[in-house]
């Protein structure tokens, strides 16, 4: 991401529980738009379709 864009989502990472921390809502907004359909992408067609038209649908 551009620098300055958002947090360093590295620094927000809890490698052990495995959640992220102290995100901002910029932050979550960065995350959902940019990051979230990069992870959907890699997922069966089967599964991201429909997650895909519930979310046009909301």
């Amino acid at each position: 991401m551009p620098e300055g864009y958002a947090s360093n989502l590295g620094k927000r990472a809890d490698m052990n529980e495995g959640k992220l921390i102290g995100m901002k809502s910029h932050d979550c907004h960065v995350f959902m738009e940019t990051l979230i359909p990069i992870a959907f992408s890699h997922l069966p067609e089967r599964i991201w379709k429909p997650i895909t038209e519930m979310s046009l649908f909301f």
